[in-house]
């Protein structure tokens, strides 16, 4: 509240003084008010219960940008009509109606700068109310700013604000009349705390209880007399007589309450600084009650359990309840002025609407909504609204909050318990539906409530007649009437009625049972339930009886195979003994006979042990019976079975067979074996004889291919020498068929021999880094002959799926394909043949290879699928792959993969061709290096053109990878019509290459009529032709090919060849029209070393003179390495060729000794030692060359090859004479 103070300190200050504060003390409190706010330096105002200013200091002046004349008598709403103003006129409002200080924001004239008003309400003599408004920091714009008041502006503006209301400024005659006229009590107080006066309003307060007010007493006195008339509270209280003391003697207690009769008295007190005290009588008797009233009602409120708030007819939030502040957490007050939508932005603008109807129709709402609160947390709430009007018409909207949460869960979990039950119903009434048993239940008066389709079955139940809520009576004479057992007329409704009585009389479940017309049997249960319903099951126990019924006869036939066993057991020609803890349960008479043991110790209820321990002693189980009986029972233990073979000490062989069941009964099985150990013995003895003769059957064919190979030799060289001459027609066709004759019989012989060392598992791989892609285009470019003689293509993919270098047998690897190759292109009559490389990684150290091979040949039938892997197949009708070989190769394949631990498999029907797919594992070695153009050719535009379809998707896939801008096509119209268009949107295509395919008039076509058009005049083109088209070659040399590669090209040559045209075309008009692009055969250099030739036979022989003379090479030819030595230590030869077919053992000797004498001699320059062998495996050649040799040739050796490797060794040999 307000202090009194100051209203007392300036109404006596000295009588100089108080003549000229006449109007000061004439308004009482409201000019202590006004005064105390002029020397404040924060702005300041005081205002009446209209809200209207009374009062302002020069600094709120400046705040509000207003002067003081428009604000005197004025709202500020009504100055400025702001939301944020009528906001802190409701703060003020409060602080009046609740008697209770409140804070409130109050803007500048911009409303940009606003600063916190603390407002109090303080009542006058009058009991007029006002609010008393001061700032709680100083604003901006003031603080450079610091008012400078003199001490006589404030009277003045004092007198200004005072004349400025009317009833406030009427003249007083003097002092006394001036305190007489005054509502409250005064009395004035010397030093000594005598009464010097007191005015009218104390006399008449005290008029009725005190009769000894008068001036020259003392105060105590009056304190006493004053006391004494309050009886009910106040007698002999001493704490209330310290508290009136405490008035006039301590400046801490300022004011006291007193009751005299009905009225409650406030007693105030004002120092002077002469040392008097004037003491301030105010009857508060209704201020109390109404604020006793208010407490109560705010009390009420604040203790309502529900969120109670209150907003004002601008929607605005002026009072809420601690319920709401709880609930939206937090201080409430930082709410209150702040509207709906500044409160709850989600939402709001329902919320928003729901208000304004509710101000302006005064309709009220009720509704449930989510509202997500500033703690950003989502309550359901029940939201009330309902308008109320103060006493001068204003609107409020007064609302209550119902947080539901909790009837939200109940209601879910009603709902789902309630769902819930109702599921648990319907599976019920589902289980019930589809039991295999018939169902009925009755209620308590037995009318059916449910029954299932069975129950409606078992009584032939019509399906359109409704069975809910028939009587069971009906029920049972219908089951009567359809097949149930009948009785007779007369006796039906009887035998119903009693029917019925007995189901209402059950207490425990009651079983009947009943046989029906045709055959079946019917349990019925009747069980009486807790809610006095009742359930009937009708059960078709048919089959269990007739499963009794084949028990019984199972029981009858087992008698009689219990009894054919024993009489056979009494046959069998094994020892029988079943036993069982010890004991035996049966056993043969067989078993004695085989075990030569008496008959009392193999019969039933002997002991067991007694029985093995006896037989054990005879050294039937082995030389420890013991461990023998326990290794019998760890079998059974771990649920197996036992068998062993025994060899007893006459020489014949038992077999013992144990078996065990779930109730630990032993069944032993003894079997005299002794013949079949002795045909098992002849069987072992044939097979050795066979895996002998099988292996000397290897060493034979090894030894065969050696001695074959030599004469073939000469035969081949021989006829390629004589090839070489002049010979006419007819002559060169025989010499031709000795030549392919010999070649094929080669091809055979070396087959024999592969397959001879794979059947004897003597092959073994030799493991080094290789890339299987590069192997593959090694093995194509080598069949290319084969396939072009054919008129076959040759098509090679894989080069985008291998990513890596492998480590494994390249020659075998090499070997699987040029055979599957072989055969491939041996049944293909036209079109092509596909080889297709792919990897699939399955570690970081393993991959697995994919050899696709794909012919449009003849293919294979089923049953040549199976057998096509099989040795020396040859199919009759209809030939296939391997039709003119000596059918190993497929068989010689199957072999290599399974060495390479890989799998194979053929996939074909007759008449459309076969493909057969090879998949091998193989350790990684590295990745491979992607070759790929310079950068600047990266992204030169290329056009590829083939007509096969294959072959263009392979040439598309290489043009991508190697970084060209660019595609492939299949026809060469649309080929014409990209390359017009790319010129036309100025990207012409620079190169383009074409598969010319035999026959094919449209691609010829295409480059005449590309050559002819001018367009095209800097347009490079690569030809890809068969090599055996000689003809189109002439041809193409007039079109201004850049280059022309024989098919099938190898990746590497096709992308060199493109990037070299590219680079010429791009160095100017002047580059070479023709280039032939194959790799040229380099000149023969000749050879002119000397040559010897040692322990070769006489056809050999005269085919190395014949071959070595043709070239003018020196050379000499001895039987025996005496011979040979001699010259070589006289002449030092540069090549010496040793023939290790005759003796392996002696010429390794030979050459060891030969490498011996060199290291002695180490001026003069080594002798070059080439091995002739006839059959060469991988560690056979490591072993030549570890011993010495510098090369080895196989058998046969054709003359090119001879010449080739002589070339090798002795490049710096001229001719001489032939050695002495």
């Amino acid at each position: 509240m307000f202090c009194y103070r100051e209203s007392v300190s300036v109404g006596f200050v000295g009588s100089a003084d108080w003549k000229g504060l006449v109007l000061q003390v004439e308004g009482g409190l409201l000019a202590i008010a006004c005064a105390k706010i002029a020397h404040l330096d924060v702005p300041a105002f005081v205002k009446d219960s209209e809200l209207r200013f009374i009062a302002v200091n020069a600094a709120f002046e400046l705040f509000s940008g207003l002067d003081r004349k428009a604000l005197l008598g004025c709202s500020l709403s009504a100055l400025t009509d702001r939301p944020e103003d009528r906001a802190l006129e409701d703060m003020e409002r409060r602080a009046l109606v609740f008697a209770e200080e409140q804070i409130a924001l109050c803007f500048d004239e911009t409303g940009r700068d606003h600063c916190r008003v603390q407002i109090e309400r303080f009542v006058t003599e009058d009991e007029r109310l006002f609010a008393f408004g001061v700032f709680r920091e100083r604003p901006r714009k003031l603080k450079a700013r610091v008012s400078k008041k003199t001490s006589d502006e404030a009277p003045r503006a004092l007198v200004t604000t005072l004349h400025a209301v009317p009833t406030l400024a009427e003249p007083f005659i003097d002092f006394r009349t001036l305190l007489d006229a005054l509502p409250i009590g005064l009395l004035l107080l010397d030093k000594k705390l005598s009464i010097v006066h007191f005015n009218g309003a104390l006399s008449q307060m005290l008029a009725n209880s005190v009769d000894v007010l008068r001036v020259g007493i003392r105060f105590d006195q009056l304190m006493e007399a004053i006391l004494a008339e309050d009886l009910d509270r106040l007698e002999n209280d001493k704490a209330c007589r310290q508290g009136f003391w405490d008035l006039v003697t301590r400046e801490e207690s300022p004011q006291q309450r007193i009751k005299l009769g009905d009225k409650i008295i406030e007693v105030s007190r004002e120092p002077f600084s002469a040392g008097g005290i004037l003491l301030l009588f105010s009857d508060v008797t209704s201020v109390q009650a109404l604020e006793r009233e208010r407490l109560l009602y705010r009390s009420v409120l604040e203790n309502v359990p529900e969120p109670v708030f209150l907003r004002d007819a601008d929607r605005k939030l002026v009072f809420a309840n601690a319920a709401y502040e709880q609930m939206v957490g937090g201080d409430r007050t930082r709410f209150y002025g702040l509207r709906e939508d500044e409160m709850f932005p989600e939402g709001a603008e329902q919320m928003r609407r729901e208000n304004i109807e509710v101000l302006e129709t005064g309709r009220e709402i009720e509704r449930e909504q989510l509202v997500l609160m500033p703690n950003g947390e989502s309550v359901p709430l029940l939201t009330s609204l309902k308008r109320i009007e103060d006493a001068d018409g204003t609107r409020h909207i007064v609302g209550t909050l119902a947080d539901i949460s909790i009837l939200k869960i109940s209601e879910r979990e009603l709902v789902a318990a309630r769902a819930e039950a109702e599921e648990l119903y319907q599976r019920f009434e589902r289980i019930l539906r589809t039991m295999p048993i018939g169902v009925v239940i009755l209620s308590q008066d037995l009318v059916i409530n449910f029954a299932n389709a069975v129950a409606r079955e078992l009584v032939n139940w019509p399906d359109d007649r409704a069975i809910h809520g028939v009587n069971f009576a009906e029920y049972i004479r219908h089951s009567f009437e359809n097949g149930w057992p009948l009785l007779p007329q007369p006796d039906m409704e009887t035998r119903i009625a009693n029917r019925c009585a007995e189901i209402r009389g059950l207490k425990t479940t009651r079983q009947l049972e009943r046989m029906l017309g045709d055959g079946r049997y019917i349990l019925v249960n009747t069980t009486p339930l807790e809610d006095g319903q009742f359930l009937i099951t009708y059960t078709d126990y048919t089959e269990q009886r007739l499963r009794e019924r084949e028990i019984t006869e199972a029981k009858a036939r087992l008698d009689d195979i219990g009894t054919l066993l024993q009489e056979a057991s009494h046959v069998m020609t094994q020892g029988l003994c079943v036993f069982q803890a010890g004991k035996i349960l049966y056993a043969n008479e067989k078993l004695a006979e085989i075990l030569h043991v008496p008959a009392s110790m193999a019969k039933e209820g002997a002991d067991w042990l007694d029985l093995y321990e006896y037989c054990g002693a005879r050294g039937i189980f082995g030389e420890d019976p013991a461990d023998f009986l326990t290794e019998m029972r760890a079998s059974f233990l771990e649920d197996q079975g036992f068998s062993a073979v025994l060899l007893q000490r006459n020489g014949s062989w038992i077999k013992l067979e144990a078996m065990v069941s779930g109730e630990n009964r032993w069944l032993v099985l003894f079997s005299d074996v002794t013949q079949e150990k002795k045909r098992e013995a002849e069987l072992t003895l044939l097979a050795e004889k066979a895996e002998a003769a099988d292996r000397a059957k290897s060493r034979f064919l090894a030894s065969m291919g050696h001695e074959i190979r030599t004469p073939m030799s000469g035969v081949l060289g021989m006829a390629e020498l004589l090839a070489s001459s002049g010979l006419d027609t007819r002559q060169k066709t025989f010499l031709d068929v000795i030549i392919k004759s010999g070649r094929s019989l080669q091809t055979i012989i070396n087959d024999i021999l592969d397959f001879a060392r794979i059947d004897d598992r003597s092959l073994s791989l030799r493991k080094a880094p290789f890339d299987p892609m590069a192997a593959v285009e090694d093995v194509v470019l080598l069949m290319a002959g084969r396939a072009a003689e054919k008129d076959i293509e040759l098509l090679v993919r894989g080069n985008d799926a291998v990513k890596h270098l492998v480590s494994s047998d390249a020659g075998r690897f090499r070997q699987v394909l040029t055979k599957l190759l072989d055969e491939a292109i041996k049944a293909t009559d036209k079109g092509h043949v596909l080889i297709d490389l792919s990897e699939q990684k399955q570690s970081d150290t393993l991959l697995w290879l994919t050899l696709r091979l794909e012919d449009t040949g003849r293919g294979f039938t089923t049953e040549q699928n199976s057998l096509a892997f099989t040795k020396f197949s040859q199919f009759e009708s209809p030939p296939v792959h391997h039709k003119s070989s000596a059918g190993l190769s497929l068989s010689i394949v199957a072999g290599l993969v399974d060495l390479f631990g890989g799998t194979i498999a053929i996939e074909s029907e007759y008449g459309l061709g076969a493909v057969i797919t090879v998949r091998l594992p193989m350790a990684i070695a590295g990745e491979k290096i992607v070759d790929r153009p310079s950068r600047q050719l990266q992204g030169a535009r290329v056009l590829a053109l083939a007509s096969n379809r294959l072959a263009c998707g392979i040439l598309n896939e290489q043009v991508l990878r190697w970084g060209f801008d660019g595609v492939a096509l299949g026809e060469a119209e649309l080929a014409y019509t990209v390359l017009r268009e790319a010129i036309i949107v100025g990207q012409p295509i620079e190169l383009v290459v074409v598969d010319v395919q035999s026959g094919s008039d449209a691609m010829l076509a295409l480059l005449r009529k590309i050559r002819l058009d001018g367009l095209f005049n800097t347009l490079a083109i690569i030809a890809l032709i068969p090599p055996t088209l000689t003809d189109l070659e002439r041809e193409l040399e007039g079109l201004n090919i850049q280059a022309q590669l024989q098919k099938p090209v190898a990746d590497a040559s096709l992308r060199n060849a493109i990037a070299d045209v590219l680079r010429t075309l791009r160095r100017g008009p002047h580059a070479e029209t023709s280039r032939d692009m194959s790799v040229p055969r380099a000149p023969t250099p000749k050879a002119d070393s000397a040559v010897v030739i040692v322990d070769a036979n006489e056809t050999e022989c005269d085919f190395f003179r014949e071959v070595l003379s043709a070239d003018g090479i020196a050379h000499d030819v001895f039987g025996n390495e005496e011979q040979a030595y001699a010259v070589w230590q006289q002449q030092r030869p540069r090549v010496m060729l040793i023939d290790f077919a005759q003796n392996i053992i002696g010429a390794l000797d030979f050459v060891h000794f030969l490498r011996l004498e060199e290291a002695r001699t180490p001026q003069l320059l080594p002798t070059a030692l080439i091995g002739l062998s006839g059959i060469l495996s991988t560690d056979e050649r490591i072993a030549y060359l570890t011993a010495g040799l510098d090369d080895v040739l196989v058998k046969p050796i054709s003359p090119d090859r001879l010449m080739d490797c002589i070339r090798q060794w002795s490049a710096d040999v001229q001719p001489t004479q032939r050695l002495a």
